[in-house]
């Protein structure tokens, strides 16, 4: 019995932090896409500054995707 609570929480937590880190994820590539329309009508030093952001923002919603990954996969071995 202990463990099968153990099981649902952790399952419940996992779950949890995946649908955090999905949301953190999605607003990272929103802002990466904002920029790169702010970049079309820039300046070329400007565009270049947005551009770069962009890859920032990029890489930050890559890592969180892959955290949401890993806590869906690990979410999933709980699974009754």
């Amino acid at each position: 019995m202990l463990l099968k609570t153990i099981r649902f929480t952790l399952k419940r937590g996992l779950s949890a932090i995946a649908a955090l880190f999905s949301l953190i994820s999605g607003m990272f590539w929103h802002i990466s896409a904002k920029q790169q329309m702010d970049a079309l009508d820039a300046s070329v030093e400007a565009a270049r500054k947005l551009t770069e952001l962009s890859i920032q923002f990029n890489l930050w919603a890559a890592y969180t995707a892959v955290i949401t990954g890993v806590c869906l996969a690990c979410a999933l071995f709980f699974e009754d």
